[in-house]
């Protein structure tokens, strides 16, 4: 199980010299990223007047964050110098606020006030009890209609816990992935928070045959998004990762000045 703790230590430690732009290299850069497998997902709730993002990181995903948020664009994470770096790169926007959360809180953003929540990648290797705090916050301050999607770990729902001989994969996983949490656990902490999943997408990450991985589009049951929970299990995710990077990479050898 990965703690609130061991996550920050990691963080905390992390060789930030690319930016984090090493974790887009499976699509070939942070903006093939953005166009084959967030963008497609999320679409139809951008723009939106105020968007939150957690886990911001050196701020990659926010630049584009930046330009769907028409009010106001308000970045979280738990590392000072992700603050620090995010507070930099953004001096110029009056519209972005760059605050530090202590991993389950909110602090700073108004209560039923946020249309768009978005975390990707920053939430996989969180356990129960942050996905809770975080998920208790999303009742607090989505507005009526606000959407939240997180990617958080899957892997909870291959791990057996009486099993004696578990699957040698799952040592792999569990170094950066937590065993507590799949789908079926945030429907139910969703539940618990008066929020429904309305479609939860279960993909596979850096091992083919494992979803390892979940997507989850979070909204109030009164929403004008809420409908009955779907979930999709797409063994094909790695396939649209290499499909991106291949696009990126024919666009990039198309450049004025390349030789091909």
């Amino acid at each position: 199980m990965a703690t609130l703790r061991a996550n920050k230590n990691y963080y905390e430690n992390y060789d930030w010299s690319s930016g984090g732009e090493e974790w887009s290299e499976p699509w070939g850069g942070t903006r093939s990223m953005w166009l084959a497998s967030i963008y497609p997902r999320i679409s139809e709730f951008l723009p939106a007047k105020i968007v939150v993002e957690i886990g911001s990181g050196h701020g990659r995903v926010a630049r584009i964050l930046h330009a769907f948020s028409t009010n106001q664009l308000v970045l979280f994470d738990i590392i000072d110098e992700c603050v620090s770096v995010c507070k930099k790169k953004f001096a110029s926007s009056s519209k972005t606020v760059c605050l530090k959360t202590d991993g389950s809180a909110l602090d700073g953003v108004a209560d039923n006030s946020v249309d768009f929540i978005f975390s990707f990648y920053s939430l996989v290797g969180s356990d129960k009890e942050t996905i809770t705090g975080y998920l208790k916050e999303f009742n607090r301050v989505l507005s009526n209609d606000g959407v939240a999607f997180i990617h958080h770990s899957n892997a909870g729902m291959y791990f057996d816990p009486d099993k004696s001989d578990p699957d040698k994969r799952l040592l792999l996983l569990a170094a950066y992935r937590d065993m507590s949490i799949d789908a079926a656990e945030v429907q139910k902490i969703a539940k618990s928070c008066n929020l429904i999943c309305i479609k939860q997408e279960c993909i596979n990450w850096d091992i083919a045959e494992i979803l390892s991985d979940c997507f989850s589009t979070i909204v109030r049951p009164a929403s004008k998004w809420a409908h009955a929970p779907v979930l999709l299990n797409n063994p094909d995710f790695q396939k649209e990762q290499n499909q991106a990077r291949n696009n990126e990479q024919a666009r990039n050898n198309m450049r004025p000045g390349r030789s091909i």
